[in-house]
C-alpha cells in the first residue's frame, strides 16, 4: 500500500512538472516566432535589395573588363552565400 501511495505522489508530482513546462515552452515559442516573423522580412529585404545591386553594378554590366567583371563575380557570389546560410538558417527555424 505504501508503494502505491509513494509512487501515485511520485506520478502526480510528474504531471505538474510537464504541464508546467509546457506552459513554458509555450511562451518561448510565441518569441522565437516573432523573432523568426522579423528575422524574414528583413532577409527578404536585404535579398531585394542585393537583387537590385546585381542588376545595377554586377558582372554583367555593359562597358566593364572582363577582370573587372571577374571580381564582382566573384564578391557577389560572397554575398550571396551569406544570405543562403540565412535563410537556411531560418528555413530550418520553420
Amino acid at each position: 500500500m505504501d508503494a502505491r501511495i509513494y509512487l501515485w505522489s511520485k506520478w502526480s508530482n510528474l504531471i505538474d512538472l510537464s504541464e508546467k513546462i509546457g506552459k513554458n515552452l509555450a511562451v518561448e515559442q510565441t518569441q522565437y516566432l516573432k523573432t523568426l516573423k522579423k528575422d524574414i522580412k528583413v532577409l527578404v529585404k536585404d535579398i531585394t535589395d542585393f537583387r537590385t545591386d546585381y542588376e545595377k553594378n554586377g558582372p554583367m554590366v555593359e562597358g566593364i573588363i572582363p577582370k573587372e567583371a571577374i571580381e564582382r563575380l566573384k564578391r557577389f557570389d560572397e554575398q550571396y552565400e551569406v544570405r543562403e546560410h540565412q535563410f537556411k538558417i531560418n528555413h530550418k527555424g520553420e
